[in-house]
């Protein structure tokens, strides 16, 4: 006879036919299922583990608390052993109905999401007022720029945010990470079309009368363009700070004007030295005759380099008839070649400029449009090439 009580009818009582030995030997469907969870629960990836601790979840025969020490997962006994529950609920651990999810222990998880994936996007808000004196206001750092002008690419790039850039324009091919990249016309004559198939967060295009069409057809569509026109060294530095506000990068927009700067004291420094100061005829188109005046960038940094522009007038180009030339006898000639003066004749062998001083004297440079002529990072290089030039000796 058995040493357990029975029923009359000789079931174990229970009602389900079974001793209490055989309940031991074999589980019942309850505790197939609390198994099948326990086996579900470890199979989750470990990564998970932690947020689940964070909110406070509990589930099947187990439950999580903090610490890693055990693999932060602790096995409770819900059969009411004693000995293993002594054994596997070690304070502060405690128990907790299987299955249970606990919005109010959930709450930190949620404020913690939020914010790291919220807050950053709303911290952020840039403003500025163009050259042309629209406001331009950004939520978020700008991730596909189009740039209708070389010289502001290059300085994009140099701020360090040259991989937002995802278009360039057809003369726009001085950086070579960017000559795979989709061609879109002219800075002037943009294709408005494919700038509208691109979705870009933000244009950055020339101001000006020259820039004015594409400009207003741009804005009419929605696009936000930002606008500049630096002539100027200092206007540059303005344009450099503004775009580095844009691009949430002022911080490298201030470490480019500083060392923009150092380099134009040097090259200023060793000017001084000079025993006098040439004057300079800098050709920006041959057909028709084209020179720098005194108000433009390029006469800006020939002082700087150490000479004068020949040219009393205060514009930035000015058209120049030989007669005039000729009269100036300037002592040094410098003839850029790039989109605007493609291909020039070498002064030598133009019928005229042959009686000039510096073409008999051979004192003629050739420069590179989009070294010299560009409101950009390089204009210390620039300046640095046209004092060697025009004082060799200071640079021995």
């Amino acid at each position: 006879m058995s040493g357990f009580p029975t029923s009359s009818d000789g079931r174990g009582y229970g009602g389900d036919g079974r001793s209490p030995q055989d309940r031991r030997l074999r589980p019942s469907q309850a505790e197939k299922r609390r198994g099948l969870d326990r086996r579900r629960r470890d199979a989750r990836p470990e990564p998970l583990r932690p947020l689940l601790r964070t909110a406070g979840f509990h589930e099947g025969r187990g439950y999580l608390c903090g610490g890693d020490d055990g693999g932060g997962v602790h096995e409770g006994d819900n059969r009411g052993s004693l000995r293993n529950a002594g054994r596997t609920l070690p304070p502060p651990c405690f128990r907790r109905p299987a299955g249970v999810f606990h919005p109010q222990k959930a709450q930190p998880l949620k404020k913690l999401l939020l914010f790291i994936f919220l807050i950053p996007s709303l911290a952020f808000s840039a403003c500025i007022t163009d050259d042309v004196g629209e406001k331009v206001c950004l939520d978020a750092p700008p991730a596909r720029v189009v740039s209708l002008y070389g010289a502001f690419t290059e300085l994009v790039v140099e701020l360090g945010a040259g991989a937002s850039i995802i278009a360039r324009t057809k003369s726009d091919d001085t950086l070579e990470e960017l000559k795979d990249a989709p061609v879109l016309g002219t800075g002037l004559r943009p294709n408005v079309e494919y700038i509208m198939a691109l979705r870009p967060d933000l244009i950055i295009s020339r101001g000006g009368k020259s820039a004015s069409e594409a400009l207003t057809s741009l804005k009419a569509r929605g696009l936000a363009v930002a606008a500049f026109d630096p002539t100027t060294i200092a206007e540059t530095y303005s344009a450099v700070e503004r775009l580095g506000i844009l691009f949430g990068r002022a911080q490298e927009a201030g470490e480019l004007t500083r060392k923009t700067r150092e380099g134009l004291a040097k090259v200023a420094e060793k000017a001084k030295k000079a025993k006098s100061i040439p004057t300079v005829a800098f050709e920006v188109r041959a057909e028709p005759l084209t020179l720098s005046g005194k108000g433009g960038l390029v006469a800006e940094i020939i002082d700087i380099a150490g000479g004068k522009v020949c040219v009393e007038v205060d514009k930035k180009l000015v058209r120049f008839d030989m007669e005039a030339l000729l009269k100036a006898d300037p002592d040094a000639y410098i003839v850029q070649e790039g989109p605007m003066n493609k291909n020039p004749p070498r002064p030598e062998e133009r019928p005229f400029h042959a009686n000039l001083r510096a073409v008999r004297e051979k004192r003629v440079l050739y420069v590179d449009e989009k070294l010299i002529s560009r409101p950009g990072p390089r204009i210390a290089e620039a300046a640095e090439t046209i004092s060697r030039f025009l004082h060799p000796q200071l640079w021995q």
